[in-house]
């Protein structure tokens, strides 16, 4: 099950299975959705740490966006 993370750590919650968009007979696995308690800790969390990526500058957040999109990619 693909479970939300919060804090680098995953949330457990209820799966359900996930399907393919080219072919909703085909199961690709399962994900379970976040509870609200575990948004509203995400958004604050998110809070907490914009004033430190607002401070790396548009060069370096760049940089690490960059990076995240190619270890997607990968």
């Amino acid at each position: 099950v693909a479970w939300p993370i919060l804090g680098g750590k995953p949330v457990p919650g209820e799966g359900r299975t996930a399907t393919s968009p080219s072919n909703i007979s085909r199961s690709i696995g399962s994900v379970a959705a976040s509870r609200p308690e575990t948004l509203d800790a995400a958004f604050r969390n998110a809070c907490k740490a914009q004033t430190a990526w607002d401070a790396r500058g548009g060069a370096e957040r760049a940089t690490v966006l960059r990076a995240m999109a190619e270890a997607l990619e990968t």
